[in-house]
């Protein structure tokens, strides 16, 4: 088992100002705060989880929030990133900007997109569906992954 695997990770949630622009500041706090001493030997960063302001992000804010985390932890701990988006092209995108901007790992979620698959899919009857995905992944990027099983 990859030594990423063997960690406990936050997902961080994204802090807005009230002009709905992503609080870098807060953000910055927010890392800090799971750096403590009581999470930081055990657990790593997972930035851009599938949490509600995932289906909001840019691509460049994506990123973005990964460098921040990157730069508090400056190597302390894990970061892992998620790489959720709608379509396999945009995932491919966020994946490849997570290992330029020296992301741990990544944090991969089921496709999203048509109700078919989000709602309806049975991932134990047709695994290939996601599987694909992360096989474009992990081709692109070699990175370890963790995955949701939304």
């Amino acid at each position: 088992m990859h030594p990423i695997a063997r960690k406990y990770y936050c997902t961080l949630v994204c802090p807005y100002d009230g002009e709905g622009n992503i609080d870098q500041t807060g953000y910055r706090q927010l890392v800090r705060y799971f750096m403590g001493p009581r999470f930081r030997h055990l657990g790593g960063i997972c930035v851009n989880p599938e949490a509600g302001e995932i289906h909001y992000l840019t691509r460049a804010e994506k990123r973005r929030l990964v460098e921040i985390a990157l730069e508090e932890t400056n190597g302390a701990m894990p970061v892992i990133a998620g790489t959720f988006a709608y379509t396999t092209k945009e995932v491919l995108e966020v994946t490849s900007d997570a290992k330029a901007v020296g992301a741990h790992g990544l944090f991969v979620a089921p496709p999203a997109g048509c109700g078919d698959i989000t709602a309806n899919w049975d991932a134990d009857k047709y695994p290939e569906v996601w599987l694909d995905q992360l096989k474009a992944q992990d081709k692109a990027v070699d990175m370890p992954m963790i995955t949701h099983p939304s």
